[in-house]
């Protein structure tokens, strides 16, 4: 057989130190660049001084230089000389209409209540409680109710994820014509939408918090409620939707949603939870969000078993597993109340 290569005979790169701890310098400037909007101050193919984009952005010339040269030098903009600059691959991402804009998930990612709540991770550590709320004496969604910008980033980011997992959902699961369909905390409606748009005979009831109710738009077939799934879930519904609910709650709290759904569902209906599944500690994506739930909620990523045992907890039957997208484990787990016996 071969020789192996130089590479395979080092076996696999050694940690970058050096890049991890700067890339928190990094995180600081695309999240600055994002704040103060200027790539999209700047058209796909311009080329344009600092000075000049001070003027469009309103910012300080000579400031507005300095982070662009750094941003350049790490890779977020092209620098053709001194003082012009144009877009590169990665600030395209930046602005707001590019195809595949990163923008949303940029702001939601280096947002202030995530980074409140990595810089509570060693607080999670070592107390077993939220780090968020050891360093700000509150719990997230309370936060959210006193800072509407962040509580907006948060969910727009929520949307758009929503947007690209209810394809899966609507081509995994069965939907009886004419029926009710209730997703339990879901937001401003963008998955209970993508649902009624895919079925035009189904209706459906959306139930979030109060504020973020009276948020959703206005749909054809959707009524929004709001209330508190923690006292009680509105009755009549078929299909039930819970999507990333769990994650973001302990085991305690977890069983009481499951518990106020199974209360809410009649024998023949039916419970589609939508969430990541960690069955597999290789999983860097997985491991990050287990890590953020953690330290921000005082929750976790959990398993198929986890989940099962929750389930059964409230009430519920052993869930039926279907993975739609593997990378990121993102299943959908369905469920019944369990019968008696």
């Amino acid at each position: 057989m071969p020789a192996p290569s130089d590479a395979t005979a080092r076996g696999p790169a050694p940690f970058d130190v050096w890049g991890t701890v700067h890339g928190r310098w990094q995180g600081e400037v695309v999240c600055a660049l994002l704040d103060l909007r200027v790539a999209d101050h700047l058209d796909d193919e311009e080329v344009r001084t600092a000075g000049e984009l001070a003027v469009r952005t309103g910012l300080h010339p000579d400031r507005l230089h300095r982070l662009l040269v750094l941003a350049a030098a790490v890779g977020v903009f092209e620098q053709l000389d001194s003082d012009t600059f144009t877009h590169n691959a990665a600030s395209r991402l930046l602005r707001s209409g590019h195809p595949g804009s990163m923008r949303v998930e940029a702001r939601h990612i280096l947002s202030a209540w995530q980074r409140t709540a990595w810089d509570g991770l060693v607080h999670a550590v070592r107390s077993g409680t939220s780090g968020f709320h050891g360093l700000t004496g509150k719990g997230v969604f309370d936060h959210f109710t006193t800072d509407p910008v962040q509580a907006a980033d948060f969910n727009a980011f929520q949307a758009q994820v929503t947007a690209r997992n209810a394809r899966a959902l609507v081509e995994h699961t069965t939907f009886p014509d004419g029926a009710t369909v209730v997703d339990v905390g879901g937001g401003t409606g963008m998955l209970l939408r993508k649902v009624l748009a895919a079925h035009p005979d189904l209706d459906g009831v959306l139930l979030d918090a109060p504020a973020v109710a009276a948020a959703a738009p206005a749909a054809e077939r959707m009524t929004a409620v709001g209330g508190d799934f923690f006292a009680a879930v509105p009755a009549g519904g078929y299909v039930y939707l819970l999507s990333h609910v769990l994650h973001d709650w302990g085991d305690d709290d977890a069983v009481t949603i499951l518990s106020r759904i199974a209360e809410a569902m009649s024998p023949e209906a039916t419970l589609v939870v939508m969430e990541n599944l960690r069955e597999d500690d290789s999983a860097l994506l997985i491991s990050y969000l287990d890590m953020l739930m953690m330290t921000a909620w005082n929750s976790r990523e959990r398993s198929t078993a986890e989940y099962g045992d929750l389930m059964a907890e409230a009430g519920l039957a052993a869930p039926a597993i279907s993975v739609v997208e593997p990378r990121s484990g993102l299943a959908l787990l369905v469920t019944r109340r369990r019968g008696p016996g």
